[in-house]
Order: structure tokens, then sequence, then C-alpha cells
């Protein structure tokens, strides 16, 4: 399925299959099984960064749930700033009411420089995925984050430069035809996989 809510708040619901979704308003959009693709412009971001009754969330509340596969969110502008720490998820299970569930991948390269921020219980709260690829860690919960030389990510548990987060020293893996380095959070189970060219703060 193809599904477009035209700028409009709407719920999407996606069948079996690779699905593709996009949000330019404060929408709720739900992927099914399949590798499913959710893109979002500002608008969205802003929804659901935002509680009810604010950043066009008046109907219902913007959230996205990829359900089962390999589920993929990509940002579609630029200059924009996807903070994961501001969106309020909840319980670390499935079938939970967190805003963002069943994520493992997130495209923040856009048609500009653009940024995300994130913390190791954003990573727990969302991505069901475990063991992408072989690290030196196992059992972890992964996020993979791919951008361009442009784009910026924060991991902000800690103030402070990567505060509660470790670099692999092993340095870098090829996942997707691509090259990511490897942060393992220092005190869960969460690892991030950051595209190279990507500036990690």
């Amino acid at each position: 399925d193809t599904m477009n809510d035209g700028g409009v708040a709407k719920t999407l619901v996606a069948g079996a299959g690779d699905d593709a979704l996009t949000a330019t308003a404060a929408s709720v959009l739900y992927g099914g099984a399949g590798n499913d693709s959710f893109s979002l412009n500002g608008a969205m971001i802003t929804a659901l960064q935002s509680a009810f009754g604010s950043g066009g969330n008046i109907d219902r509340l913007a959230r996205i749930d990829g359900g089962s596969g390999l589920d993929k969110i990509v940002l579609s502008g630029s200059g924009l700033t996807f903070d994961l720490s501001a969106i309020k998820n909840s319980a670390m299970t499935p079938e939970s009411d967190a805003r963002l569930e069943g994520i493992e991948v997130i495209d923040i390269t856009g048609s500009g420089d653009n940024k995300i921020v994130l913390t190791a219980k954003d990573v727990l709260d969302m991505s069901g995925a475990v063991d992408l690829v072989v690290t030196a860690k196992s059992a972890r919960h992964m996020l993979v984050v791919t951008g361009n030389s442009g784009d910026k990510i924060d991991l902000a548990d800690v103030g402070g430069t990567t505060g509660g987060w470790t670099q692999e020293a092993n340095g870098t893996k090829d996942y997707g035809g691509q090259t990511y380095k490897i942060w393992h959070s220092d005190t869960t189970h969460a690892t991030v996989l950051v595209q190279k060219d990507m500036t990690v703060i």
C-alpha cells in the first residue's frame, strides 16, 4: 500500500507487505506486517513532540506503530530536528501506548542538513530489533540512523558530548550497503548504528 494523509490529520492503516505511508499533518500511522516506510515532514514531527491540543493534535494524538518487520522513518525536508527525547513514550513492551513503536531505522538525510536527538530509553521504547548486525555485545536493542555529512545525531542521555555512550572499539560495521559507527549505551542494552559520515555530538 501507498498512503498519504494529504495534509489533513488522518488515521492510516496499512495491510500486510512492504507499505509506504506519508504524514504531513498530526496523523496516526499503523504499518502492520512487512517492512514499512513512514515519511514525515516538519508538521508531523511537531505533532509527535506535542501534547494533545497542541502541535496539530486536535482530534487525535499523532503516533506511529511500525508493527512487525524492519520498519523505517524517513525525514522529508531540511533544517529539521527530530527530538525523540521530547516524544512521550511509555511502557517498553509490545502493544504499549508509546507514540513511537516498532521502528528500527531512521533516515534523516532529507533534502538538507537535519538533526536527531535520542536517549537510550528511546531506543528501548521504540525498536524491536535485536542484533541487526554482529557486534562485540549481544542481546541489544538496536536502532540504525542513516544520514550524510551535514547531518547530526545528539546522544542526549548525559550532559556533555556523547555522555552515557561509548563507541565500539572495533570501529565500523557494514549494513545495507552502508558503513556505520557503533555506539553502545553504557547503562542499558541499547545500541545505535550511526552512518559514518554523520557527526555524533
